[in-house]
């Protein structure tokens, strides 16, 4: 069972141990495998059998997305006084500055803009694999 998040902010593990969770909570911040195994206070060598287990590999791959999708909304919430930061910029007296400014906000327009293309082209594709095939895709993460 993967990671969800409990009640009161901390990670519910589902059917890892007390240890393997505590492992599986530390290997996310550690850098190395050592420190996240001298973190939850087991061996090295028992974290290197913990994630050769799929539950502890299942769990490990939810938590990290869950990690990825928290990053992804904190990065939006930033994205508007960015912007707006930006702007103002690019009435900047230095004229480097004020170019600067207004290449990387065309740079990111032009990134969305191919982002968006991309997806758009992905679900058409999606669309018809799963029509010609008569199946159902999985969703897709993000």
């Amino acid at each position: 069972m993967s990671p969800r998040p409990a009640r009161n902010g901390v990670m519910a593990w589902g059917s890892l141990s007390p240890l393997q969770a505590k492992a599986a909570a530390a290997l996310l911040t550690a850098r190395t495998d050592g420190e996240a195994a001298a973190a939850a206070g087991v061996s090295p060598r028992s974290l290197a059998r913990w994630k050769r287990l799929p539950a502890f590999q299942a769990a490990m791959a939810e938590a990290r997305r869950e990690a990825l999708r928290e990053t992804v909304g904190h990065l939006q919430l930033a994205t508007g006084d960015a912007l707006a930061k930006l702007r103002t910029l690019l009435d900047h007296e230095n004229p480097f500055v004020a170019l600067q400014a207004a290449q990387t906000i065309v740079g990111q327009g032009l990134k969305l803009a191919a982002a968006e293309e991309y997806e758009a082209r992905l679900a058409r594709i999606e669309a018809a694999i799963a029509k010609r095939a008569d199946v159902t895709l999985p969703p897709r993460a993000g």
